[in-house]
C-alpha cells in the first residue's frame, strides 16, 4: 500500500479556518448574557399527574413574588402568591375545568410594583374514564364555599382517586393511586395523604402504607409502622414539632393469636389490637399507646354478634384520632362504641365516654336508651369543637330504627354529665352502618356525610339542609370513608 502525503493547504486558507474555529470556541466559552430585572422564558406545560392542572414555568431576576392568573370556563381564578427567588421558577395551577380553554398570566413584583406578563393559552385534557364515566356527583344548594376531599375506590380495587369537587359537583382536582386504598386528608404542611393498601383495620396487609403528596402530585413522603406492626388506614396527623418540622400521628395493630370463646368466638382467634403512635421529625418514635394493654376482648360490643365468630378481626377498631384543647388525645374506638381521653405524655386514660365502661350520665338525648346503656353506637369522625364540646357522626348501630345522625354533647368532666345540645337527622332518615363523619366549619355550619351511602350535606345550626350531594359509581351510591371540606387546594388556609 503507498502511502501519500496530503497536500499542503493554501496559507490564506488556512487562516480564514483557523479563525473560524477560533470564533467558534470563543463564541462557546462566552458566558449567556445577564437576565434583566423581570421574568423571562415563560411556558406553560401540562401537568403529567392531574390533567385539572397547568404548570408555568420562567426565569426570574429580582422578583420577589408571583401568582398566575387563569381565566376560563367562565371563571376568573388565582393561585397563591408565591414567594420567588432568581432562576428557573414553576407554579402549578390548580383547579381547572377538563376540556376547557384557559389563558394563563403571570403577575410578578418587581421593585414594589406589580407587572403582568403576556397570557399563554392553554386547553385542559379530558378526566380520566372512571372519573368521567363511572362516577356522578348530583348537587344542589348553594354551599358555603371551598372543595369537598374524599376518595373513591374502583369496584374491582385496581385503582382508587383522592378527589375534590365544587358545590356544584364537578371535579377540580384529583390524583391518581394505583392499587386499592382509602383516606383522603389534607395536611396542616400544605400537602395531601391517603393510604395504599387492602386493610381496613385488621387484615394481615404488611404492604399497607400512606403517602404523602404535593397539591401538584409529587409523591414527597411514605409512613408506615416497623414490622412486626402493621398500619392502619384510618387516620394521619402532622402537628408542628417545638425544634422544627412536623410530627407524625397514626395508628398501627399487631395480630395476636387470642382465644376469644369468652364472647362467643374461637380458642385460636387472629385478633387485632391498636396502638397510638407518635414520632418526631428525625423518625424517633416519641410516644405509644397500645389497647392491648389497657383495653380487653370484653369491651368489644359492636358489630353483629356472629362476627365474633370469625377466625380474623380486631376488638377496638379506632377510627378517629383528634386533639382536646389541652393537647391531649381524642380517640374514637369504633368496635368498643367508646370516645377515651387519653394522656398525650404518660398515655394515661382520663376519661372514657360511651361503651361497657362508661364513665358519664347521658342527658337530654331523644336516642339515649337507659335500658342497653347507649347513646351512639358505631360512632366516626370524633372532634373537640373550640368551645369543648365533643361533636361526632353517630352511625348509630344500636338505635332503633337503625339511624345515623351528628351529635353534638357538652360534656362536664367535673361531673361526669354529657349533655347533648345539638344534632342532625336526615329526612328522610339515612342509616350508614360504617364509614362517615362530622366536620365544624368556622361559621358554624357543619358538614355531615352519610358515606355509606354516598351522601353529604352541610347544615347551618338550625339543621336547616344548605346544600347536599349524592355520589354514585355505575349508578349505585357510592362507598367512601369521609367527605371533608377543604378552604383551599393548595393547603389549609385556616
Amino acid at each position: 500500500m503507498n502511502l501519500r502525503p496530503r497536500p499542503a493547504l493554501p496559507t490564506a486558507l488556512t487562516w480564514l479556518l483557523g479563525g473560524i474555529v477560533l470564533a467558534a470556541c470563543s463564541s462557546s466559552s462566552r458566558a449567556p448574557a445577564p437576565l434583566t430585572p423581570g421574568v423571562h422564558e415563560i411556558s406553560v406545560r401540562a401537568n403529567p399527574n392531574n390533567v385539572l392542572s397547568a404548570i408555568v414555568s420562567f426565569d426570574a431576576k429580582d422578583v420577589t413574588s408571583a401568582r398566575v392568573l387563569a381565566s376560563g370556563g367562565g371563571e376568573d381564578t388565582a393561585t397563591p402568591v408565591s414567594t420567588i427567588t432568581d432562576g428557573r421558577q414553576e407554579i402549578v395551577v390548580l383547579g381547572l375545568l377538563p376540556d376547557t380553554d384557559y389563558t394563563l398570566t403571570l403577575e410578578y413584583t418587581l421593585d414594589g410594583s406589580t407587572s403582568r406578563s403576556d397570557a399563554r393559552a392553554f386547553r385542559t385534557g379530558s378526566l380520566p374514564h372512571f372519573l368521567a364515566e363511572r362516577m356522578n356527583i348530583f348537587a344542589v344548594g348553594t354551599s358555603s364555599g371551598g372543595f369537598n376531599l374524599t376518595n373513591f375506590a374502583s369496584p374491582d380495587a385496581s385503582r382508587h382517586y383522592v378527589i375534590a369537587f365544587d358545590d356544584q359537583g364537578r371535579v377540580r382536582w384529583y390524583h391518581y393511586v394505583p392499587g386499592n386504598g382509602a383516606h383522603a386528608e389534607q395536611l396542616p404542611n400544605g400537602n395531601y395523604a391517603t393510604f395504599v393498601g387492602i386493610t381496613t383495620g385488621f387484615q394481615n396487609d404488611p404492604s399497607g402504607h400512606f403517602i404523602e403528596f404535593t397539591p401538584g402530585g409529587e409523591i414527597v413522603g411514605r409512613v408506615q409502622a416497623p414490622a412486626p406492626y402493621l398500619t392502619d388506614n384510618h387516620e394521619l396527623l402532622l402537628t408542628p414539632a417545638d425544634d422544627g418540622g412536623w410530627m407524625t400521628h397514626y395508628f398501627s395493630y399487631d395480630i395476636r393469636v387470642t382465644d376469644t370463646r369468652s364472647i362467643g368466638g374461637h380458642p385460636d382467634t387472629n385478633l387485632a389490637g391498636h396502638q397510638i403512635r407518635r414520632y418526631r421529625p428525625d423518625g424517633t418514635l416519641d410516644f405509644l399507646f397500645d389497647a392491648w394493654d389497657h383495653f380487653s376482648i370484653e369491651d368489644w360490643i359492636e358489630e353483629p354478634a356472629v362476627e365474633r365468630t370469625f377466625p380474623d378481626g380486631d376488638f377496638d377498631h379506632p377510627n378517629s384520632l383528634a386533639f382536646d384543647l389541652d393537647g391531649n388525645y381524642i380517640v374514637s374506638w369504633r368496635n368498643m362504641a367508646e370516645v377515651t381521653k387519653i394522656d398525650a405524655r404518660t398515655g394515661e386514660i382520663l376519661w372514657r365516654f360511651g361503651g361497657r365502661n362508661n364513665q358519664f350520665q347521658i342527658l337530654d338525648d331523644p336516642l339515649y336508651d337507659p335500658k342497653g346503656g347507649f347513646a351512639f353506637c358505631g360512632q366516626h369522625s370524633v372532634s373537640i369543637l373550640p368551645n369543648g364540646n365533643l361533636l361526632m357522626f353517630d352511625n348509630g348501630l344500636r338505635h332503633d330504627p337503625p339511624e345515623s345522625r351528628a351529635v353534638e354533647y357538652e360534656l362536664n368532666v367535673e361531673d361526669r354529665t354529657a349533655r347533648m345540645v345539638w344534632e342532625f337527622r336526615h329526612n328522610p332518615p339515612l342509616y350508614t352502618p360504617f364509614t362517615g363523619n362530622a366536620d365544624r366549619l368556622p361559621n358554624g355550619n357543619t358538614i355531615v356525610g352519610f358515606a355509606f351511602m354516598g351522601a353529604v350535606v352541610e347544615v347551618d345550626p338550625s339543621g336547616n339542609v344548605l346544600w347536599e350531594a349524592a355520589i354514585t359509581v355505575d349508578g349505585l351510591s357510592s362507598v367512601h370513608y369521609r367527605i371533608k371540606r377543604i378552604d383551599s387546594l393548595y393547603g389549609q388556609a385556616r
